[in-house]
């Protein structure tokens, strides 16, 4: 697990599931997206995320995952950790 003085243990778990999420769903499409701007690609990423509902993060009332008060703190981990597989894709889930 990733050491930062600045998070929660129940963050850092959520920064290391997303990292692990976007490692099976975003790496391999990355050359897709990047290279080819293959749109099929990005959306199939997007559907990704949003089936897994982390695009509801700053929704505490609709997001049904294991966090007990997802809100800012894990949307810009979800960003961050998107941005560091694929910058292009972050934008397009950015809030």
């Amino acid at each position: 697990m990733i050491n930062n003085p600045l998070l929660a243990a129940a963050d850092l778990s959520f920064q290391q599931e997303v990292r692990s999420f976007f490692g099976r769903e975003l790496a391999p499409r990355a050359a897709a997206i990047e290279e080819q701007q293959d749109w099929n690609a990005v959306q199939a990423a997007v559907q990704a995320v949003g089936a897994a509902g982390y695009l509801r993060l700053m929704f505490p009332e609709l997001y049904r995952g294991a966090l007990g008060t997802p809100g800012l703190t894990h949307a810009t981990l979800l960003s961050e950790e998107a941005a560091y597989v694929n910058y292009a894709f972050e934008t397009t889930i950015a809030r």
